[in-house]
């Protein structure tokens, strides 16, 4: 008899819904069957296109109107009411309650309708925002407190959450288990080398990653022309014209002009891929194309794209994002700032770009369902955070190899190891942010060297099939034993003796640049 697990949650949207819709994405539906409590209120489009698919899949969907995010008595209890006769209704064995709210509501529902197995993922707690005040902190904390007494386990996502739930006496330890979120990997699948399947899906890697360069920075082929004109904008344009070339052949049937394309990818192979003239094979995925490219740009002289995925509110502090942006955009010509998303400060941030002029170089796009397509246009990520769980966005930026620059915060702190495969800064430090950022615009080796360990991170840490595994584990009643993100063991030793004795110049670890470890510790 299958097991019948009840998700609940409020905020459909941004990573909190992305993690849930892997879930029910991914489960085994002959093993489980699924139903999911939501409210459509925060619900964003990318949620609200996948119910028909979900319904078609068998899985139960039952909106609450009245579960919404802020407190209130009489909505919440209508909530309540409302939930209480779902669950009863629908007798589940398993209670998964999502975020803070549904967290609330979901699991004193639960308790009361006599379920057994509650489980809770917090994807952050209210009381690490510092926003809040603290007579705010301190009510928050408490109902944690409360309600951590009925939750049978808490399923944290980072190793800095799990800790704070511990200190602040949320939770116990041996009732909480650590699962990273984690994603699909975005290349596609292997294939022989020189295949005919290898020589589409190399042109459409290319494709994809013009598309993301056009999408974002308003690319064309007119203006690219334009460009070549221009003074010292030749080489850029001839990079960007080469990526839509490989456009329009990802159009064209494999059928046709294989032999010249082969001939191509075989002078791909041996380009070159630093100043010295070191040669290396360029590699089958996205990945390494987009490395393959941002080398190349860097070399030439080319634009540099820092950008991030994000809402705009309070919690991602889009303001300290733009603010670092102003002051880098008016120190380097070639550095450009994408920002994805929506929220509440995107009219008044616009605004401020536009009085400012700096329209061309600082873009807000907007809410974007596409977003794993036109990060690939970045060159480094940056995140402003003022607090975490475990952001989906920096998994992405992981999973594409990109270094990362974060603010020091739970979650984030976590997956950027400084001088490993990025670099941290304080919240809300605009002068800091800047000058991690101008290291890394200065010096781009650092890029590449950055982004090949972001990459491996992701591989060991956040896949999908990792966070699925450890997920149905404790569905089963087990317990996953995940250990917190650290440096690989064959480079621990050298990267932790690197670091004790303060970055001095020639004893940066084998094969890093040596301005990695040339300037003091963060």
């Amino acid at each position: 008899m299958r097991k019948h697990i009840v998700l609940i949650c409020e905020a459909m949207g941004g990573g909190v819904r992305k993690h849930v819709l892997d879930i029910l994405l991914h489960l085994d539906l002959s093993r489980y069957r699924v139903s999911l409590i939501y409210s459509d209120r925060r619900a964003d489009e990318l949620f609200t296109s996948q119910l028909r698919l979900l319904r078609d899949m068998g899985i139960g969907l039952y909106p609450v109107d009245e579960l919404v995010r802020e407190l209130s008595p009489r909505r919440d209890w209508a909530a309540l009411r409302k939930t209480m006769r779902l669950i009863r209704a629908l007798e589940p064995d398993i209670v998964h309650c999502h975020s803070s709210k549904a967290g609330g509501i979901g699991r004193l529902a639960a308790r009361l309708c006599g379920i057994r197995t509650i489980l809770y993922t917090p994807h952050a707690y209210m009381f690490q925002n510092v926003g809040l005040s603290d007579r705010k902190k301190w009510m928050y904390t408490m109902m944690e407190r409360v309600l951590g007494r009925i939750t049978t386990m808490t399923i944290n996502v980072s190793a800095g959450e799990r800790r704070a739930g511990v200190e602040q006496r949320v939770m116990r330890e041996e009732r909480s288990v650590l699962i990273y979120n984690g994603i699909q990997p975005p290349e596609q699948p292997d294939a022989a080398p020189g295949s005919r399947h290898e020589t589409f899906r190399r042109r459409v890697d290319a494709a994809n990653y013009a598309s993301a360069w056009q999408q974002l920075l308003g690319v064309e082929p007119h203006v690219a022309a334009a460009a070549e004109g221009q003074e010292g904008s030749t080489q850029v344009a001839s990079t960007e014209a080469a990526s839509r070339l490989a456009l329009q052949e990802a159009l064209q049937p494999v059928s046709t002009g294989i032999g010249s394309a082969e001939q191509q990818l075989e002078a791909d192979r041996h380009r070159t891929t630093t100043d010295n003239g070191q040669l290396s094979k360029t590699a089958s995925n996205v990945i390494s194309f987009a490395a393959a490219e941002r080398a190349a740009r860097l070399r030439a002289g080319g634009r540099l794209t820092i950008g991030t995925s994000a809402r705009l509110d309070e919690q991602k502090d889009p303001w300290t994002f733009y603010r670092i942006a102003r002051e880098i955009v008016t120190r380097y010509d070639h550095v450009d700032f994408v920002y994805i998303g929506d929220g509440i400060f995107k009219d008044m941030i616009d605004e401020q770009i536009r009085q400012e002029g700096l329209e061309e170089r600082i873009r807000l796009v907007g809410f974007r369902s596409n977003v794993m397509e036109l990060i690939r246009a970045f060159d480094v990520y940056l995140i402003t955070s003022l607090y975490e769980g475990l952001p989906y966005s920096i998994v992405e930026a992981l999973s594409l190899g990109m270094p990362i620059v974060a603010t020091d915060v739970i979650g984030n702190n976590e997956v950027v190891l400084a001088r490993y495969n990025g670099l941290l800064f304080e919240a809300q430090h605009i002068e800091q942010g800047v000058e991690r950022l101008s290291r890394l615009i200065e010096h781009p080796e650092l890029i590449a060297y950055y982004g090949k360990r972001s990459r491996e991170l992701y591989e060991g840490y956040f896949t999908l099939e990792g966070m699925m595994d450890s997920l149905i584990d404790v569905y089963e009643g087990g317990r996953p034993r995940n250990r917190p993100v650290t440096v690989p063991v064959e480079e621990e030793t050298t990267f932790a003796g690197a670091m004790s004795r303060g970055f001095g110049p020639g004893k940066a670890p084998q094969g890093a640049p040596a301005v990695a470890w040339s300037s003091a510790r963060e």
